[in-house]
């Protein structure tokens, strides 16, 4: 993957990983990561995608090497990296794309694509985190605690040599990150949110499950939608991250959806 150094919305750096070239009017891909993960989670989705589209995969703001790009604090919200999305697009003169999102990606590529549906042509999300239960919704300050710590674990022992300055504007960047995915007024993961704007869709959508919960969920907040999406459940194993345990069987996922539902143009 080619990378470049991006403003994001409020001109903080970002750094942007892409593979494949610019096709005139053809419509791009944009893989959003999810939560405490990076750029490099898509590297083995993205290459044999970019054989036959331009392949855009930001590292999101506080995250990956994006995290590393500056030492004071930098602000961050769901809001914000929806922001981050459009103007990179812009900045590499993208005029249309297929937004796909792992996890909390699926927040944002949602969002993207009701926010600016000029720009994205359809969405695809994989295991998204919205549709979440009461119940989830109650023991969100005890999970995130939970999380942070093991993705601040997970981080120091592939970072080092990194200063506890950044472990801390990290620990801090993901707390807040979860609390704006579920526990804010403009949250969207909690069910009773995330039901109206799944509704609301107005580009073609590809959701895909790990779970059967997660697509009987999408299934019953879009019944009513006026365009409803095509939803699969997962078979082939992984978990929450099958697109990192099968990126190949993912891509492939992907690339022949777009071309179903003729969004490649």
């Amino acid at each position: 993957m080619r990378q470049q150094t991006t403003p994001g919305a409020d001109g903080t750096p970002l750094l942007v990983h892409t593979v494949g070239e610019p096709r005139g009017g053809d419509t791009a891909i944009l893989l959003v990561h999810g939560w405490a993960r990076s750029a490099a989670y898509w590297a083995e989705v993205a290459a044999p995608l970019g054989r036959d589209h331009f392949v855009v995969v930001p590292d999101l703001r506080m995250h990956g090497e994006s995290l590393l790009l500056r030492n004071d604090g930098v602000d961050v919200s769901i809001p914000l990296l929806v922001q981050d999305m459009r103007v990179i697009l812009a900045a590499l003169g993208v005029t249309g794309c297929v937004a796909v999102g792992h996890s909390m990606g699926g927040q944002v590529v949602t969002l993207l694509a009701e926010g600016a549906p000029e720009l994205v042509h359809a969405t695809v999300v994989l295991d998204p985190a919205y549709g979440a239960l009461p119940d989830e919704i109650a023991a969100a300050d005890t999970r995130k605690r939970e999380h942070v710590a093991s993705a601040v674990g997970e981080f120091t022992d592939r970072h080092p040599d990194v200063s506890p300055a950044i472990v801390r504007r990290y620990a801090d960047a993901l707390a807040t990150l979860y609390d704006s995915e579920y526990l804010l007024a403009h949250s969207i993961g909690a069910i009773e949110a995330t039901g109206p704007v799944l509704r609301r869709r107005r580009r073609p959508a590809l959701a895909v499950y790990a779970t059967d919960v997660g697509v009987q969920t999408e299934l019953s907040l879009t019944a009513d939608a006026a365009v409803p999406p095509e939803v699969v459940r997962w078979t082939l194993g992984g978990g929450h991250d099958f697109p990192a345990a099968h990126p190949g069987p993912v891509a492939e996922l992907i690339a022949e959806w777009i071309a179903r539902a003729a969004v490649a143009r």
